[in-house]
């Protein structure tokens, strides 16, 4: 058994070891804590992160899965989760967790970002599958503009349909 000391020893480096970027070593050492105390969930919660910036968007759900069932209200784990999801290509699940986060905290403006992004990309896919105007009204949080304006403004390419005759 690993004693509280050093647990939280060893948590404190591997919280050290994510932020230099040493997602290996961060999650080795978040695992062998959670291997001596389950029910830990800022563990697993930084163990989803680490997961997800090691760009293992599995482990990062399961991790961040384990997270939310510990800590239902955690908006980190459900932020992180929802970047998951949009990185493994779950438009549909990311936009859902971005809509709970916006609803528990609506004032941070951060949150309202990352939904519109994530709506944003899951329009960007319904484009690639169906012809449609170049307007966009994304969800019930209405972020409305034209398909390039909005790529430019969340940083992604607005893409280019191809033209059939």
């Amino acid at each position: 058994d690993i004693s509280p000391d050093h647990k939280q020893a060893r948590l404190n480096l591997a919280v050290r070891y994510a932020r230099a970027g040493q997602m290996r070593e961060a999650i080795r050492l978040y695992k062998e804590v959670l291997e001596q105390d389950e029910s830990y969930s800022f563990a697993w919660l930084n163990l989803g992160i680490a997961h997800y910036k090691a760009g293992d968007n599995e482990a990062a759900l399961d991790a961040l899965g384990r997270a939310m069932e510990l800590e239902p209200n955690d908006l980190k784990a459900r932020l992180y989760m929802a970047k998951a999801k949009l990185a493994s290509k779950d438009y549909a699940g990311a936009v859902h967790l971005m809509e709970q986060v916006v609803d528990m905290d609506p004032a941070d403006p951060e949150w309202r970002m990352e939904l519109a992004g994530a709506r944003l990309s899951l329009k960007f896919l319904e484009l690639d599958r169906a012809e449609v105007g170049e307007q966009l009204v994304v969800g019930p949080h209405q972020v409305v503009g034209d398909r390039h304006q909005l790529a430019v403004h969340f940083g992604r390419r607005a893409g280019r349909r191809k033209q059939t005759r």
